[in-house]
This record gives C-alpha cells, structure tokens and sequence, in this order.
C-alpha cells in the first residue's frame, strides 16, 4: 500500500497496481491530532465511506507512519483498530 502525492491511495498486487478505494470515499486532511496508544498524529489523511449505507468505515493515516486507526460498522457490528505501537524507519512509538 501506498500513498501517492496527491493523496490517493494504491496498492501492488502481483505486479499490478490499482487504487485501494472505491470513489464513494471521502478524503480528509483534518486539522486537529488524532490520539492513539502509540502517540499523537497531527499530519494525518482521513478517509471515510459516509455513515448511512450497508457499511461505513474511517482510515486515518499518519504521514512517515502508515494506518493509526481503523473503524467500521456494518451488519455484524462495530469494529476498531488502533496502533499501540510501531518501528517505522528507525523511529519507536510511542516514544
């Protein structure tokens, strides 16, 4: 998985690279942090499937990190992931 400068997000599968997102998605680049028990992430990319349909979820991505958080909620119920900690290039969290 990647993200590509304009904020889309792709992944390389056997060669082949597609997006990983359908268009209903929404993307965000949110002002305010986002806590985890890895740390604080301030520079981060959001991106939702609006609440309302069959499924919702939210992604949010902290730049040099990777995903710090997932949620979604669809018919069997609500789910969280939240990073508690990483190595990322050298770098620990939290630190």
């Amino acid at each position: 998985m990647q993200v590509l400068p304009g904020g889309e997000i792709v992944t390389t599968s056997k060669g082949e690279t597609k997006p990983f997102y359908t268009d209903a998605v929404v993307f965000e680049y949110p002002k305010e942090a986002i806590k985890t028990p890895a740390g604080e992430f301030r520079d981060i990319l959001v991106v939702t499937i609006p609440e309302g349909g069959p499924f919702w979820f939210r992604d949010v991505y902290a730049r040099g990190v990777g995903l710090v958080l997932h949620e979604h909620e669809s018919v069997r119920g609500e789910v969280k992931y939240t990073l508690v900690r990483a190595k990322v290039q050298g770098r620990t969290y939290p630190q």
